[in-house]
């Protein structure tokens, strides 16, 4: 099979696996989080049900469950398995709990979710781990998360510049596994008015290529795959990956 080139592509002419060289491309899929929680309980595999009885709050449990089930929908469409066969890992290596960076059986196959306000995201590659972030415009940001930074100025920022600031830094945490672990303040990212760019990663330079994310009205968003060989971002909505059926309610 030949790869398939995505871009203006809808899914009536898609195959129902998809041969894409994601070793030189990074998917972006974006959902509305209504569709997905609406379709996402029959896909959950033992652990995320599980998951469900710790979520205090309905509107959490629902972005939970709209992010398990557009995961899986995309790897399924990539893939060519049904979305519930679709093997899902989220074992912290630490711990062992189920709260560990996401994987998936199909090893090479990297992934991250994102999710806020009413909208979902997954982003998916071959080339190396991959991390995603986004924040809706005009999320609050509290006092704490200014002092997460660390930095004066990223303290000073107007809310804007703030969460594009946070959305380089969680994308880039979320691609190395480390999470909180790693102090925020130890993650240097370019100014948010500069393309985005990983300047250093406790203290040392590594690998990393930045998107700063186009499509998304309302929202901000960073993508950070931990490798320096080209890459393509290609950012679609779910509707134009999955097909209506998969996205409207």
């Amino acid at each position: 099979m030949r790869p398939v080139d995505l871009k203006g592509a809808s899914p009536a002419t898609l195959p129902s696996s998809l041969e894409c060289d994601l070793t030189a491309m990074c998917l972006v899929i974006t959902a509305p989080v209504v569709a997905m929680s609406a379709a996402g309980p029959a896909l959950l595999d033992a652990h995320e049900t599980a998951r469900l009885a710790d979520f205090v709050s309905v509107d959490a449990e629902r972005r939970f469950v709209a992010g398990a089930c557009l995961l899986r929908l995309v790897v399924a469409r990539l893939t060519g398995q049904h979305p519930a066969a679709v093997e899902v890992d989220r074992r912290c290596l630490e711990c062992g709990r189920n709260h560990g960076k996401t994987r998936i059986g199909d090893g090479d196959l990297q992934v991250s979710v994102s999710h806020s306000g009413d909208a979902v995201q997954v982003a998916c590659t071959r080339s190396a781990p991959v991390g995603v972030d986004i924040q809706a415009r005009g999320s609050r940001v509290t006092p704490a998360m200014r002092v997460l930074l660390g930095r004066e100025r990223d303290r000073q920022m107007t809310t804007e510049a703030f969460l594009i600031t946070w959305t380089r830094i969680e994308a880039v945490v979320k691609a190395t596994g480390e999470g909180l672990r790693v102090p925020l303040e130890a993650v240097r990212v370019s100014s948010p008015q500069d393309p985005p760019r990983l300047e250093s990663y406790r203290g040392e330079p590594l690998k990393c290529q930045m998107h700063a994310q186009r499509q998304l009205t309302g929202f901000v968003g960073s993508v950070a795959v931990l490798s320096d060989s080209a890459l393509e971002f290609v950012e679609l909505s779910a509707r134009d990956f999955l097909g209506a059926r998969h996205t409207d309610q």
